[in-house]
C-alpha cells in the first residue's frame, strides 16, 4: 500500500508541475536560509517554471536549489527580500506591480507573493511590461492634452447633443471647456458646464451658428463661425469640428475688440466715402468755376486782340499769343484735375466692357488727330472685362494719345495694340503685388515714338511728372497718372518699357471674368 500512495503522489506531483509548467504566468517557489539565529539571510529556489527559467536564462534544473541573491542580487537593494522576508513573518498574501529592473531584466510585473509555511513562499508573476507601456503612454498623451487645455491661448470645449425620442437635436450641453473657454464666454465655469445652451441663448438652434453646428455634425466638414454672445455682449470666433454623432468640439477666441475696431473702421469708411462724395462735388463745382473766368479770360484777350490788333507791335502780338497759350493750358489743367477727381473714387457696378468696340470709339473720335500725323494703328482682337465703360474708354484715349502726341519728328506714328492670356506659372503675375487671380488679359500698346530713358519708367505714372517741356509737347502731366488710377481700380497694373528713340511699350494686365 505505501509503494502505491508513493506512486499516486509521484504521478499528482508530475501532474501539478505540467500545469504549473503549463500556465501562462511565472511561477516559482522559494524556501528561507536561516542563520544559527533563527535569521533569514537568503532564498534557494525549490521550483520555477519555464517562464521564470527563461526570464533568468537559465533551465528549470539549473534554478533548482540556487540562491535566489546569488541569481538576483539586486533584490536585496530593491525591497524584495525584505517584503519576502515579511510575507512568512506576518503569513499575509501580497499583490502588487513592479518595475523590475536588473542586469538582465528590464519589464513590468504584476506579482502575487503567497506564503505556504513559515519557510516557504509562493510567487506568482504576471508580465505587464505591454500592457503598462501602453497605459504610460495614455498617462503621458492624457497629460498632455491637459496641458494643451490649461495652457492654450484658444478657448477649446466640447458640447454634447440632446435629443428627443426621436433623435432630433432639441438643446445642447458643455462637457469640456478649459480655462481660456471659460474666461472667453464671460460665463462662471459652474453656470458653463450645468446649464443648456437653450438656458443660455434659448434661440440658439434656429441661429445661424446653430444651424453651422446641426450642418457640421450631420456633413463631418469643420466650419467657422462669428457669434454674438448677448448674456455677455462677447463676439466669439469659433472653430466647429464633429467629435462623433453626438458630439463636437469647438475652439474659439474672443475678438471683441477686433469686432469694435471693425465697427470703427467701417464708421470711419462712411466718412470717408462721404467726405470723397463732397470732395468730388467740391472739385466739379471749383472746376466749374474756375472754366468761367478763364472763358472770360480768353474773350477779353480775343476782344482786345481784335481791336488792337493794327497797333500791336510784334513783341505785344507775342505777348498775346503767349496769354491765349496759358489759358489753354489752364483750362486743359482744370478739365483733367476734373477726371483725375473723378478716376480716384472707386466706381460702383461693373459691366462687361468688350474693348473692341472702345478702341473703336477712340479711334474715331481721335480720328482728325490720326489723319493729321498720318498715323498707322494695327489693332488685333481684344477682350471683354469687368468694369467701368467711362474709364476704360478714358484709359484707352489717354494711352493712345500719348503715343500719338509722343512721335519721332518726319516719322509717321505706328502703333500696335494687341493681347494675350495670361495665366500659371507666367513669370509677368509676380507683378500683381495683391489679391492675384487666377488670370489676367495682357493688353500692349506699342509705339514707334521719342521713348525715354528706362529710369523714369515709374516717375511717367506719378501726377504732374513731365519729361519734357511745354515748348516740346504740350500736356498737363496728368494723363497716364489717370491711366495707373483706372487699371488699379479694376485690380490690375501698368508699366512701360523704354528706350530713347526706340518707342514705347505699355504692358497692362487686367483681371479675366
Amino acid at each position: 500500500m505505501q509503494g502505491k500512495d508513493i506512486s499516486e503522489e509521484k504521478e499528482q506531483f508530475a501532474l501539478m508541475k505540467s500545469v504549473l509548467e503549463a500556465a501562462f504566468s511565472g511561477i516559482y517557489a522559494l524556501k528561507a536560509v536561516r542563520d544559527e539565529n533563527d535569521k533569514i539571510i537568503d532564498f534557494v529556489y525549490v521550483f520555477a517554471n519555464h517562464l521564470i527559467a527563461q526570464l533568468l536564462k537559465l533551465s528549470n534544473d539549473q534554478m533548482k536549489g540556487k540562491s535566489m541573491l546569488q541569481l538576483i542580487p539586486e533584490n536585496r537593494s530593491n525591497g524584495f527580500f525584505e517584503l519576502f522576508c515579511t510575507v512568512l513573518s506576518n503569513g499575509k498574501t501580497v499583490r502588487d506591480e513592479t518595475h523590475f529592473l536588473t542586469s538582465q531584466i528590464n519589464a513590468w510585473f504584476d506579482f502575487i507573493i503567497k506564503p505556504i509555511d513559515q519557510d516557504t513562499l509562493v510567487v506568482t508573476l504576471q508580465d505587464i511590461t505591454e500592457l503598462k507601456n501602453a497605459m504610460l503612454q495614455l498617462e503621458k498623451q492624457k497629460n498632455l492634452v491637459d496641458n494643451i487645455l490649461k495652457n492654450s491661448s484658444n478657448g477649446i470645449s466640447v458640447t454634447r447633443m440632446i435629443r428627443d425620442k426621436e433623435g432630433s437635436v432639441i438643446d445642447a450641453s458643455t462637457i469640456l471647456a478649459n480655462d481660456a473657454a471659460v474666461k472667453f464666454s464671460g460665463l462662471s465655469r459652474d453656470v458653463y458646464l450645468n446649464k443648456t445652451a437653450a438656458e443660455l441663448d434659448p434661440g440658439i438652434l434656429q441661429s445661424g451658428f446653430g444651424q453651422t453646428c446641426l450642418q457640421t455634425l450631420s456633413t463631418g466638414h469643420p466650419s467657422m463661425f462669428q457669434y454674438y454672445l448677448e448674456i455677455t455682449g462677447r463676439w466669439l470666433e469659433l472653430t466647429i469640428s464633429k467629435m462623433d454623432d453626438d458630439h463636437l468640439i469647438h475652439i474659439f477666441t474672443d475678438i471683441t475688440s477686433i469686432k469694435k475696431a471693425e465697427e470703427k473702421m467701417s464708421k470711419y469708411v462712411e466718412e470717408l466715402k462721404h467726405s470723397n462724395t463732397n470732395l468730388e462735388q467740391f472739385a466739379y463745382a471749383a472746376s466749374h468755376d474756375l472754366k468761367e473766368p478763364i472763358r472770360k479770360i480768353q474773350i477779353f484777350s480775343d476782344r482786345l486782340h481784335i481791336l488792337l490788333n493794327d497797333k500791336l507791335s510784334e513783341k505785344e502780338k507775342f505777348y498775346f499769343n503767349r496769354m491765349d497759350i496759358a489759358t489753354d493750358r489752364m483750362r486743359t489743367l482744370i478739365d483733367d484735375l476734373l477726371i483725375y477727381s473723378h478716376v480716384s473714387t472707386v466706381f460702383g457696378l461693373l459691366d462687361t466692357v468688350d474693348l473692341n468696340s472702345i478702341m473703336e470709339y477712340v479711334r474715331e473720335d481721335l480720328e482728325l488727330e490720326i489723319e493729321e500725323k498720318k498715323a498707322k494703328i494695327d489693332v488685333s482682337p481684344l477682350p471683354s472685362v469687368k468694369g467701368s465703360k467711362r474709364q476704360l474708354q478714358q484709359m484707352l484715349q489717354n494711352l493712345l494719345s500719348n503715343a500719338l502726341k509722343y512721335h519721332r519728328p518726319q516719322i509717321p506714328p505706328h502703333i500696335e495694340v494687341k493681347s494675350r492670356r495670361v495665366e500659371g506659372q507666367d513669370s509677368l503675375l509676380s507683378r500683381i503685388s495683391e489679391n492675384c487671380k487666377d488670370a489676367y488679359h495682357l493688353i500692349q500698346m506699342v509705339d514707334n515714338g521719342i521713348g525715354f530713358e528706362s529710369s523714369h519708367a515709374e516717375d511717367i505714372f506719378s501726377i504732374f511728372t513731365r519729361l519734357h517741356t511745354n515748348a516740346e509737347y504740350l500736356g498737363s502731366g496728368i494723363g497716364l497718372s489717370i491711366v495707373k488710377k483706372i487699371i488699379n481700380n479694376h485690380g490690375g497694373t501698368v508699366w512701360a518699357e523704354s528706350s530713347p528713340n526706340k518707342g514705347t511699350v505699355f504692358n497692362i494686365l487686367l483681371p479675366v471674368e
